[in-house]
């Protein structure tokens, strides 16, 4: 009786992990890259599902979408489940770029996290 309780409790357990990931996961599948109403200029991530990969964009401080983090890490973290050194460098790379382009336009970038 205590081993079928124990099963029990184990399957439950998992179904809750599953269904957790599940969630998170259908953050990483909303529209990115909203900048939202508000004209804060913020550096923040957001998951690109057709290239895998996690893009910098600016977010205005409030509105837009779920699919917005505060780091590239974070980013993959959630929505890949792991973040690795060309990852790393991937990031560096496309906020960089990003930063140079926002810059020649004459934007002001805050770059702290909320």
């Amino acid at each position: 009786m205590i081993r079928l309780q124990v099963c029990v409790l184990l399957l439950l357990i998992c179904l809750a992990v599953s269904q957790a990931a599940r969630q998170r996961r259908r953050i990483c599948r909303e529209r990115g890259r909203v900048k939202g109403p508000c004209d804060a200029s913020k550096i923040r991530w957001s998951f690109n599902q057709k290239t895998g990969r996690c893009i910098p964009f600016i977010y205005g401080g409030c509105g837009g979408t779920r699919n917005r983090f505060p780091t590239c890490c974070e980013c993959f973290r959630r929505c890949t489940g792991y973040y690795t050194r060309k990852n790393s460098r991937t990031c560096h790379k496309l906020l960089e770029n990003q930063l140079a382009k926002l810059r020649a336009k004459g934007h002001r970038i805050q770059r702290r996290r909320e």
